[in-house]
């Protein structure tokens, strides 16, 4: 919400999913100090059959958790394979298990999710290259589609528990 400061005026951030009623009050309250309150949207949970239109209706998905532990630190969370599938642009942390994924494979900016002014020069810069902005896009779909999908992540895990179970071939 910070961040919003400085990105483009015509941006609008949109955050889905469940919030406790004193976060959502303290998120109200950022965004008022911040001067951005027409500028967020606080969605709250939307059925799981909406949320890849959802996504795909953004023009970058947005995953700068904070590092609050190793399982933050470490982690690729779901939502940013939700991101890919759906041919978003991602500007992420710049923790190891998303750097691998985001700019290993084209598909976003990593940043300090501490620092409001890179969160927001990430934005800009994929908002303001059309050019830069369709790469990633397309280097999202590409990725999601040929690596980061079940039929591909999935396969040493079935080949390991059918070879457990005797079901493979020598």
């Amino acid at each position: 919400i910070r961040a919003m400061r400085m990105v483009r005026q015509d941006t609008v951030l949109f955050l889905v999913g469940p919030v406790e009623p004193a976060f959502k009050q303290e998120l109200i309250e950022l965004a008022q100090a911040c001067g951005v309150t027409n500028r967020v949207v606080l969605q709250g949970m939307v059925p799981s059959e909406d949320l890849k239109a959802l996504a795909a209706s953004a023009d970058i998905g947005l995953q700068v958790q904070r590092n609050v532990g190793l399982n933050s630190y470490h982690c690729a969370p779901i939502k940013l394979f939700q991101y890919l599938a759906a041919g978003l642009p991602v500007v992420g942390s710049n923790f190891p298990g998303m750097v691998d994924i985001i700019e290993k494979n084209e598909v976003g900016l990593c940043v300090d999710p501490e620092d409001d002014a890179a969160i927001a020069s990430a934005i800009n810069r994929i908002l303001d290259d059309e050019a830069l902005h369709q790469h990633l896009s397309q280097n999202a779909l590409r990725i999601a589609r040929e690596k980061y999908c079940y039929e591909v992540e999935g396969r040493p895990l079935l080949d390991a528990v059918e070879e457990l179970l005797g079901n493979r071939p020598d």
